[in-house]
């Protein structure tokens, strides 16, 4: 196990400080084959920023953004994953009015005393996301 302990950093306020809600998908499948998902959701601090990822796609029909984001956080995200018999649909994000789904993740469980960070990146599934926020004036 590394020695590299970031807890303090993670929970610094002017690093880690925002909060979104991240909501995990516990999947079901009943006798005939359908499917079906129930949701947990958490409201969770980390550190989320915008990647340079994000483009504009122009079609005849319709137009749409795809925003991605870099997460940051003590709390454990996950893609599509298996617990016992338990199926999990990749985590959604909810950032700023926006949904994004966990397309990948780096895990460092093991760095650091308080059981270490996931960094997930997330694309945007909604086709037209919320404007950018207006700057709070500085008095």
């Amino acid at each position: 196990m590394s020695q590299l302990d970031v807890t303090e950093l993670l929970l610094d306020p002017l690093i880690a400080g925002q909060k979104f809600v991240v909501i995990r998908r516990l999947e079901s499948v009943n006798q005939y084959g359908e499917r079906s998902n129930s949701v947990q959701r958490f409201t969770v601090v980390g550190s989320v920023q915008p990647t340079g990822q994000s483009s504009l796609t122009r079609e005849d029909a319709y137009q749409y953004e795809g925003k991605t984001i870099k997460v940051i956080s003590r709390f454990k995200l996950r893609m599509a994953a298996k617990e016992s018999s338990v199926n999990y649909d990749p985590d959604l994000v909810l950032w700023h009015g926006n949904y994004y789904v966990v397309t990948s993740i780096d895990d460092y469980s093991d760095f650091g005393e308080a059981g270490g960070m996931t960094v997930a990146e997330a694309k945007s599934i909604d086709y037209v996301d919320t404007a950018p926020r207006s700057p709070t004036p500085v008095l």
